[in-house]
């Protein structure tokens, strides 16, 4: 029985990409995109879970990246809204090309193959890929329609922030998802 996971790949430490998955029977097994560690028997789902925490890690790079700059730029008092426009613009087609790799059963449908009782939650975030996608949409506008006077900086980046925290909390189920089809995988369900 699966216990607990350490180490998972997540949007606020774009350095960790690997899973660590502790079983009740305490034995250890541990995931990584270098593939130097114990992986699952089946090369298809290695694949898949390999592309899974690369994408994230992507993702994870990419916002490291926004957030340095943004707080470069707060730190020097500029504000540059149509640049950062454009810096989310790239994060929000990233997100566009990982959720459709997603909905064309990419990484995640091999998952729920090994544990398909958690397709209803996959549909429900699924169905979030859209909204993350509209509000970085609406983001990127009201940035281009400022004035460099505006005092929407600062609001831009707690959409920003509140952005990435509900990206956060959607990558866990995911991660859930991934971490229980492991288990399954391996057999280690009581």
């Amino acid at each position: 029985m699966f216990v607990g996971g350490e180490g998972e790949q997540n949007l606020l430490n774009p350095r960790v990409v690997s899973l660590s998955f502790r079983f009740q029977s305490g034995r250890n097994s541990d995931l990584s995109i270098a593939g130097n560690a114990p992986m699952p028997a089946e090369p298809q789902a290695l694949a898949s879970l390999q592309a899974f925490l690369k994408e994230h890690q992507e993702v994870a790079r990419r916002i490291a990246e926004l957030r340095q700059w943004w707080s470069e730029l707060d730190s020097l008092g500029i504000r540059k809204f149509g640049e950062m426009a454009s810096r989310i613009r790239e994060l929000r087609d990233l997100l566009a090309e990982h959720f459709a790799e997603e909905e064309r059963g990419g990484y995640l449908s091999a998952a729920l193959a090994a544990a398909p009782r958690f397709s209803k939650l996959a549909a429900t975030l699924g169905q979030q890929h859209g909204q993350f996608l509209e509000r970085l949409d609406h983001l990127i506008a009201r940035l281009r329609d400022s004035e460099p006077t505006s005092h929407y900086w600062r609001a831009s980046r707690d959409e920003v922030e509140g952005i990435i925290f509900d990206l956060r909390q959607h990558e866990q189920s995911e991660n859930a998802i991934v971490q229980a089809a492991f288990e399954d995988d391996l057999g280690t369900k009581d």
